[in-house]
């Protein structure tokens, strides 16, 4: 994949059809809430995806993947519902404006279907409407294959001083925030706390992960509930469980929250 700040158009298409390894897409989920020029990018790359599968324009193989991936999201099986319904109308109002010129034509007199098409203008300004209100949602959607919406973050264990901290934008709406954790040590089962980094408080704890071999490292992802976040610093505390069930303290990870 080109870099995560400036993804190619294949790349975006990739996403959007879920075709990305986790990681890729993660960095993609994670751009798409904090770069607003990216989020609008999806939103016109999907737009003119859709219009060209109903078009029939799309190489059998994309076509194939779209119709994959979109049946088998309901949000996503309306826009394509949403699209063609629109491309009819633009059918008919082509096919009302060539009758009307052919009758004009031998009647001198003006066909009454134009005030047709004048109404058809503006159910197709109607929908552009819709669109624009509906790609807020439908960018959500695209964060993830759940019906919940998350903001993603990656760390890594606290090396460097406050001014490098890692940083989460938590949107309104967001019910969970992913935090992945990238550690050298490789164990059967891990747990975290999330504290409070002024005072060291722990504000909530997470259940027994697994963690995920990434060669000679290993990756955990922890989910927070986003309303016990709100805009400041915390460490999130990382123990890991040996097969004897001993637990002990990995690493910590300091980060910082913001809301957008």
């Amino acid at each position: 994949m080109s870099d995560a700040r400036t993804p190619d158009d294949r790349t975006v298409v990739d996403y959007l059809l879920g075709a990305l390894s986790a990681d890729e897409t993660e960095q993609l989920d994670e751009l798409s809430i904090a770069d607003d020029d990216f989020a609008a990018r999806l939103t016109a790359t999907e737009n003119d995806l859709v219009d060209a599968y109903v078009r029939g324009r799309l190489p059998d193989d994309l076509a194939r993947r779209v119709r994959d991936q979109y049946v088998a999201s309901p949000a996503r099986q309306q826009k394509l519902r949403f699209a063609q319904a629109l491309l009819d109308h633009q059918t008919r109002a082509a096919t009302a404006a060539r009758l009307g010129d052919t009758r004009r034509n031998r009647t001198g007199l003006r066909w009454p279907g134009a005030r047709w098409l004048a109404a058809a203008a503006l159910l197709f300004i109607a929908a552009g409407t819709f669109l624009v209100f509906d790609n807020a949602r439908l960018r959500r959607q695209l964060l993830t294959d759940s019906q919940e919406a998350r903001a993603t973050l990656v760390l890594r264990p606290a090396t460097r001083g406050a001014s490098s901290l890692a940083t989460v934008v938590v949107p309104e709406g967001v019910s969970s925030v992913r935090l992945t954790l990238s550690h050298a040590d490789v164990l059967p089962l891990y747990e975290a706390s999330l504290k409070d980094a002024s005072q060291g408080r722990t504000i909530w704890q997470s259940g027994s992960v697994p963690g995920t071999p990434r060669g000679d490292v290993s990756e955990v992802t922890i989910t927070v509930p986003a309303n016990v976040l709100s805009p400041q610093t915390y460490v999130l505390e990382l123990r890991g469980r040996s097969a004897s069930g001993e637990s002990e303290v990995i690493n910590s990870y300091p980060f910082r929250v913001a809301n957008r």
